[in-house]
């Protein structure tokens, strides 16, 4: 005789709120080079990472890397036409 086996257990998958973020900050910081929003991409996604590490359950490490990137893109950017003397 064969006992039912329970069902599975639903797994809960959380995406990290600074990783969103960093995205939408990045976005941002696209149509606007070198603003605040670069900065902000900057700081939601180091903040996402350090928060996904430490949380196995948390997800969003890939929009926390993609808004890392254009982030510190736009800083770059931004300081290449500073230095160029356009802004």
């Amino acid at each position: 005789m064969q006992e039912d086996a329970p069902p599975p257990t639903p797994v809960h998958i959380v995406r990290q709120p600074f990783a969103e973020g960093s995205i939408a900050a990045a976005v941002l910081s696209v149509l606007w080079v070198g603003g605040i929003a670069s900065l902000g991409a900057i700081a939601c996604g180091h903040l996402a990472l350090r928060n996904i590490r430490r949380n196995d359950q948390l997800r969003g490490r890939d929009a926390a890397l993609f808004g890392l990137l254009f982030g510190y893109a736009g800083v770059l950017i931004a300081i290449v036409l500073v230095i160029m003397g356009n802004v």
